[in-house]
Order: structure tokens, then C-alpha cells, then sequence
């Protein structure tokens, strides 16, 4: 084992995600494609995207032949090693949404993300899946005034929405530390519409369920070409009416949407089970999940067996949008591991037993996207950057609607449009993805040192 400062030992080598460790039953994988097909719909992908679209294609249809390729196993990519929020997120500001589109398509739009919380704890309690979910909210916290600031102006937002009171509310420091010690907190936004979930579990669950239901799911199967009406897996044919591409951070090895989306790397960390006496000092009862205002996104949850699970998004981007297994880098390990300490200072010299990592996608637009090309019959939806949890559960809807031709107030959402505009191609894709990267850090070290806004750079940034 290695240690920060020799004192808090951390895990040596990436492993495993915690959510893929804590799996129960068999393990042996499913079998890969082994004979040509002829179905209604294939999937590409069985990560949250795949599995809920296959999921709801079914509930609708079940004479429907559904087959699922996946390249690894089931939940392999960020659906098994998220941070387990599902939340009333969207990866913009819904305030910028109002701005550009209007205030009553941003009502919509927060209202249909409202609504996929408890869509998702419906399935998971009518389907009878074990994964930990519990709807306890979420608290933004914030570390200065000037978080306080954003967010209020978010809470304001969501105000003039029609989503006030019963949805955000505002808590003071007294507030805050009857919900969990968070000494260097100066306040929180608690938000209702969250839920903490054990990713995995939800992905082995929904694969159990879709299967029920007379889809095939076949692992170990990596897609080697897309065209239209057919798609090429280990070696075999899959001839389909409609094509659907599941495959979010991984889309640059898929020819038709290889720039759809650039993968960025994030990483996060558990702790052990902590000690009663640990909780008693936390608080953290109500298993609220956990966030902040900075830039730097990080995110953590109380988990089913009492680890504390905390990450971020902030990580690097490889040249030509590589995908391939990363080695463990221990300076972000630490960075973590110090952040953590920093905002709950009670879990002591607690160790890290899980360090964990991989993409997630990035569109270039900074918002997801769900398009059905009517001509190629070939649909896809992705760019979730992290919200992907309960993203992939709107879009699945979204895409079962639109692959069986039905009208739907879903489809009259702003992210429900033609295919994402393109990354642009290297080097130019990997100069600005960085830059931007560093941009971010700056503004959040400048605002941590200052407490003030970084105008110039924050408007540098949403030029850039």
C-alpha cells in the first residue's frame, strides 16, 4: 500500500468500480454472438442507454425482436462506475436553457427531469430491483460566499419556474449541520428530486428484466461496422430495421458517430464501511447524495454498506479520443482523497479500498442529445457528461417513442433534434478540450484564493 503523507493508505492500483465489486450471483458472462440475426431492433451498447431502450421498447411492444450487442459486460462502461445520482440534473443551467430557448420550454424540460426520478424508482420497485435506491435529495454545498451565491441565482431560477419550496430550499449553516458536518460549508441548496442508487446493481437488474421480456442480450460482442439495416458483431451479421447506437463515451469506435461525443476521463474513490461512531459525528441519515458549486464537478453518496463513494469530472482527454484502460494515476487519487477530507473531516484516517475510472462523453455542445434519422433508421442518444444515470432513463423513453412512431410530449423536448454537432478533428480537438480543462481548474483555484468572481476568465470560458 502507498499513503498520503503516510498516513491515510489509499488502494494501489485502479480496480474494479466498488458498484462492480459488490455484485452477487453468478458471474459468468453471458455468450457472445455467435450466428447471424434478423431482428426488429439492435442495440448497440448495454450500459443504461441500451438497457432502457430495449427495456420500454418491450413494455410497448413485446412481440418486438430486441437484441442487445455489448463489446464487454453488461453496465462495463459508466453505467457501472457512476457516482449513483439520479437527479433532476441537466449538465447546463437550466437558467441558460430559459435564456436561449424560453422560459416555457426550460419548464418542460425540468419538469420531464423531475418526473424521471420517480419513473425510476417505479421500475425499480415494480420490476423488483435490488439497488439501493433511496430518494433522500440532494445538498449542493456551498465552500464561500461566492457559491452562495450561484447558487441562489440556481434556486432563483428554479423559483421563477414554478419549481420553489416544495422542491429547492435554502439551508444556513445551522440548517445544513442538522443534515451532516460539513465544517467548511458556509450553507447548501437541499433539492428534493434526487436519489441515491448502487449503479451496477440498477444495470444487472435492468439486463435481468429485459431478458424477462424476450430481449437477447449478447456480451462480448464488440460492433465493427454500422450501416443502415445492419450491423457487424464478432464476426457476424445482425440485420435489423433500426439501428440504435447505446454507446455514449465509447461512440468514436462507431464510423457513423465518431465524433459525436469526445470521451473525458473521471475518477473516483470509496472508503471502507465506516464506523457508527463516524456516522453519528456525520450525520448523513438521510443518505442525501452530495455536491458543490465549483466547476470542478465532484459528487459523493452514502452507500448501501456505509462507504462514503466520491468523484469527479475534470480529468484528462487522450489524443484521437482513446478509450483503452488508463494506468492509475496517484496524484488524482490523492486529490480526491484531500478533497474529501477537506469537506468532511470527521472520516478521519478511514482507508481507501476502491479506486476507480473511465470516460464519459462530452458533446460538443455541452448538452445530450436523442435523434432518430428516419432515413438510415438509425437512432442514438448520449452526451450525458456525467448526469447519465437518469439521462439514459429520459432518453430510452424519448427513443422507444420515436423508434415506434408515437407522439409523445417527450419528443417536444429541446434535446430530442438531429444528430450532435461534430468534435472537430485532431489536433485541434485535443488542444481545446485541454485548454478548456485548464481553464476550469484556474477559475475554480483563483476563486478558492480570492473568493471573488473570475470575471474575465468565467467569461472567457462560456465564449470559449
Amino acid at each position: 500500500m502507498f499513503s498520503n503523507n503516510n498516513r491515510y493508505p489509499i488502494a494501489p492500483t485502479v480496480s474494479p468500480s466498488l458498484w462492480l465489486s459488490q455484485l452477487e450471483g453468478p458471474s459468468a458472462d453471458r455468450e457472445p454472438l455467435d450466428r447471424d440475426l434478423d431482428v426488429d431492433v439492435v442495440i448497440v451498447g448495454a450500459g443504461f442507454t441500451g438497457l432502457w431502450s430495449a427495456y420500454y421498447l418491450l413494455c410497448s411492444d413485446p412481440s418486438l425482436r430486441v437484441a442487445v450487442l455489448e463489446a464487454d459486460t453488461v453496465g462495463f462502461g459508466a453505467s457501472g462506475r457512476n457516482g449513483g445520482w439520479v437527479s433532476a440534473l441537466w449538465p447546463v443551467e437550466i437558467a441558460d436553457v430559459s435564456e436561449r430557448q424560453g422560459s416555457d420550454v426550460a419548464r418542460r424540460l425540468q419538469g420531464a427531469l423531475n418526473a424521471t426520478v420517480d419513473e425510476v424508482e417505479r421500475v425499480v420497485s415494480a420490476e423488483n430491483i435490488d439497488c439501493g435506491f433511496v430518494k433522500g435529495g440532494s445538498l449542493m454545498l456551498a465552500e464561500s460566499p461566492l457559491h452562495v451565491e450561484i447558487l441562489e441565482r440556481t434556486r432563483c431560477a428554479q423559483t421563477e419556474l414554478g419549481f420553489g419550496a416544495d422542491e429547492h430550499e435554502w439551508l444556513s449553516p445551522t440548517g445544513l449541520k442538522q443534515r451532516l458536518a460539513a465544517p467548511t460549508a458556509v450553507g447548501a441548496l437541499f433539492s428534493r428530486a434526487c436519489a441515491r442508487v448502487q449503479p451496477a446493481c440498477l444495470a444487472a437488474g435492468l439486463a435481468r428484466v429485459v431478458e424477462e421480456r424476450g430481449g437477447q442480450i449478447f456480451e462480448h460482442s464488440p460492433v465493427t461496422s454500422v450501416v443502415p439495416g445492419a450491423v457487424t458483431a464478432a464476426g457476424r451479421s445482425v440485420r435489423s430495421e433500426v439501428v440504435l447506437l447505446a454507446t455514449e463515451a465509447y461512440s468514436p469506435s462507431i464510423e457513423v458517430a465518431r465524433r459525436h461525443v469526445a470521451p473525458v476521463w473521471s475518477r473516483m474513490i470509496a472508503t471502507e464501511p465506516l464506523s457508527a461512531a463516524i456516522w453519528e459525528e456525520l450525520g448523513w441519515e438521510n443518505r442525501e447524495t452530495l455536491g458543490g458549486a465549483r466547476l470542478a464537478i465532484f459528487h459523493a453518496q452514502r452507500t448501501t454498506d456505509d462507504r462514503i463513494a466520491f468523484g469527479g469530472l475534470g480529468g484528462s482527454y487522450r489524443f484521437g479520443s482513446k478509450t483503452s484502460e488508463l494506468a492509475p494515476d496517484s496524484r488524482v487519487t490523492t486529490r480526491l482523497h484531500n478533497c474529501l477530507r477537506t469537506l468532511l473531516p470527521a472520516i478521519g484516517d478511514a482507508q481507501i479500498t476502491h479506486t476507480w475510472g473511465g470516460p464519459v462523453g462530452i458533446p460538443r455542445s455541452r448538452e445530450p442529445f436523442v435523434y432518430f434519422d428516419r432515413a438510415s433508421r438509425i437512432a442514438a442518444a448520449g452526451g450525458y457528461m456525467g448526469d447519465g444515470v437518469p439521462l439514459a432513463n429520459l432518453a430510452g423513453r424519448s427513443l422507444a417513442d420515436l423508434v415506434l412512431g408515437r407522439e409523445s410530449e417527450l419528443l417536444e423536448l429541446p434535446w430530442v433534434a438531429e444528430p450532435p454537432r461534430d468534435w472537430e478533428r485532431e489536433p485541434l480537438r485535443f488542444i481545446g478540450i485541454n485548454a478548456g480543462r485548464a481553464l476550469f481548474s484556474s477559475i475554480d483555484r483563483a476563486e478558492q484564493r480570492t473568493g471573488q468572481p473570475a470575471r474575465v476568465r468565467r467569461a472567457a470560458l462560456k465564449r470559449f
